[in-house]
């Protein structure tokens, strides 16, 4: 399946899937899947049995569990989808692989680097494939990495991912807990929003960085704006903000800004530096986007073109996980993400933490 093409060859099988963890980003999966007749939910779970019945009900969905290994060990269920906390996703994914499972993980895909070892050591041929993928299923995103693929950059040197979100208005509801909470979520911002900026940045430069050395920040909401999620004797004590400078084996650079509740201006724009040019993705709020391929030319300086321009379809990276992970089960194929190209994110993120906690630089 290229990236941004979501349909599948009449003549593949189809894949029979279930869910464990029945909430928001559950329902999100299966609206995704009704509408590929080749992808078939048989079954969901939940602890929460309301959730589990009116998730079956509303998808028309025949079996719903309030047990996640009793889904595991339904024999009708090939591949399972965890849209559960990172706190508890892994145990259950471990028992699925073990049980012979195909396995697919919300993200991020782990609470560290020890989890997704762990779940690699038990996949052996089965597929496992991550969420964080879900910026890589935009036409845009194939058009960089072909680009990049094809030698037309030269030799990387900078690659740079850059979002913020400006803090909006005091919230009439206030936010879950878990978005901030370290011990369920891993993290904060660079667990919930930060895990695509290093997967897209990995994946379109065809997961060629090798992170040797990081060094990181991480801050908390601006106590002025404190009231506006809930407070740390509620549970919350993750980052808002942060930023990491990530040195390479071949001396490439990555870095990231990722933040939320800024006192900025809401900006999303990457940047892929090599020696014969560069890639520039711009995303302005208003939802357009422009790729720009600027080339070095040795007698005119740089030369400018536009790549790609417009506004992407959101229900292309909502798909993009589900089907991905089913044509991967139908066909033999790797997903968009694996979990070996996750331990490498993963190690990124577990580094930046590490870094922020301590002050220092971590070697990896």
């Amino acid at each position: 399946m290229k990236n941004g093409d979501l349909t599948m060859e009449s003549q593949h099988r189809k894949v029979r899937l279930g869910i464990v963890g029945c909430g928001v980003i559950a329902g999100l999966h299966l609206k995704m899947a009704a509408n590929h007749p080749w992808i078939e939910v048989v079954a969901v779970a939940d602890i929460r049995e309301e959730a589990a019945r009116g998730l079956a009900e509303k998808f028309n969905i025949g079996t719903y569990y309030t047990d996640a290994e009793a889904l595991i060990a339904d024999p009708a269920v090939e591949g399972v989808l965890f849209a559960l906390p990172p706190n508890i996703r892994a145990a259950l994914a471990l028992k699925a692989l073990q049980a012979g499972k195909h396995v697919l993980l919300e993200k991020p895909t782990a609470m560290n680097e020890s989890e997704i070892r762990e779940l690699l050591a038990a996949q052996g041929d089965l597929v496992a494939a991550c969420c964080s993928a879900r910026l890589r299923f935009f036409e845009h995103a194939r058009i960089a990495e072909e680009t990049i693929a094809a030698g037309t950059l030269g030799e990387l040197r900078v690659v740079r991912g850059h979002a913020l979100f400006a803090a909006n208005k005091a919230p009439e509801k206030m936010p879950p807990v878990w978005r901030l909470n370290r011990a369920i979520n891993a993290g904060g911002i660079l667990t919930n929003w930060g895990c695509y900026d290093i997967d897209y940045l990995l994946g379109v430069t065809g997961w060629s960085l090798v992170p040797e050395t990081v060094l990181a920040q991480t801050w908390q909401i601006p106590p002025v704006i404190a009231s506006h999620v809930p407070s740390p004797a509620q549970g919350t004590d993750a980052e808002t903000h942060a930023m990491a400078f990530i040195r390479c084996v071949n001396g490439a650079v990555i870095q990231l800004d990722r933040g939320e509740y800024m006192p900025a201006r809401t900006a999303f724009d990457w940047q892929i530096i090599g020696t014969l040019g560069s890639l520039a993705l711009e995303a302005e709020p208003d939802g357009s986007k422009r790729l720009t391929l600027d080339r070095l030319d040795p007698q005119l300086g740089v030369l400018s073109e536009t790549l790609w321009h417009g506004v992407e379809d959101h229900n292309i990276s909502h798909a993009g996980p589900i089907v991905d992970f089913a044509t991967a089960i139908a066909t033999g194929g790797q997903p968009k993400t694996s979990l070996r190209q996750s331990l490498q994110a993963q190690r990124i993120t577990d580094a930046i933490y590490a870094s922020a906690d301590s002050g220092l630089p971590m070697t990896l």
